[in-house]
């Protein structure tokens, strides 16, 4: 399984191993990000933010990257959902897999 693979580049598999296989399935199932996450010319000059807020997904993605948790996060951005934390990620692995075609 890829997330195997992932977790173990990082060192963290043998932590999390238990907590792994103990998930349900769906979990490591991609969320639908779009549900979370809207691009408007008319907010923040379309910059991609949670729907209905004006919180961009750059911002919790720095915040993730430095290492905050998605609770931290949500006590900072009380409108935050768990899903909303987890959409931005989402968005995030879309945008790394996008490939280009060369003409």
């Amino acid at each position: 399984m890829r997330w195997k693979k992932l977790w173990g580049r990082v060192g963290t598999f043998a932590l999390h191993k238990e907590l792994a296989f103990n998930r349900p399935r769906d979990i490591f199932h991609p969320m639908n990000w779009r549900e979370h996450i809207v691009s408007d010319p008319q907010i923040l000059r379309g910059k991609p933010c949670i729907k209905k807020t004006r919180i961009p997904v750059a911002l919790i993605l720095g915040y993730l990257a430095a290492g905050r948790d998605a609770a931290a996060i949500q006590r900072e951005f009380p409108d935050l959902t768990a899903s909303d934390v987890a959409a931005c990620l989402d968005y995030a692995r879309d945008l790394a897999e996008f490939e280009a075609a060369m003409a």
